[in-house]
């Protein structure tokens, strides 16, 4: 009875192989891949090993003093900017207002891009310029020849 057993058994696993299973193909043909591509990889690592390669320092070198530049353009900017809005009306903000003189200077504005907007309401900047302005009045009423002197200065 076994042998009939072990005999029915061994003729339906016959006909079941797992070179005809259709994942044993598939996991067959991705090993070869594998395979061929570490092949290939180490070719490459064998070429570029021969060839050696050598970093372009004197480019970032070149890179690194260029943003320090436009680093340095941007703070001047931002500055000019913040400037121009606490105190709308000293000669020394036309910074934002001037064209860019070069590549450096565009790309600092064009950093600060829609951050100079008009403003439609009155800065503090501006409110604190017409204190100034009036406090400078009342202390001519108060001690004319103080501030005479103090102007001439």
């Amino acid at each position: 009875m076994f042998k009939e057993l072990f005999d029915d058994r061994s003729k339906r696993l016959g006909s079941l192989r797992k070179e005809d299973h259709a994942l044993f193909k598939q996991t067959q043909a991705v090993t070869a891949d594998h395979q061929s591509l570490m092949k290939q990889a180490n070719l490459v690592e064998k070429q570029l090993g021969a060839s050696n390669l050598q970093l372009p320092e004197a480019e970032f070198k070149q890179d690194r003093g260029g943003f320090k530049d436009l680093l340095a353009r941007s703070v001047s900017y931002g500055v000019a900017l913040v400037e121009q809005i606490l105190a709308p009306k000293l000669k020394s903000n036309s910074l934002p207002d001037q064209p860019a003189t070069s590549k450096v200077d565009q790309l600092a504005k064009d950093l600060f891009d829609g951050s100079h907007k008009p403003l439609d309401r009155e800065t503090w900047g501006y409110v604190a310029d017409v204190q100034v302005n009036y406090f400078t009045v009342m202390a001519a009423m108060a001690a004319p020849e103080e501030v005479a002197s103090y102007n001439a200065s």
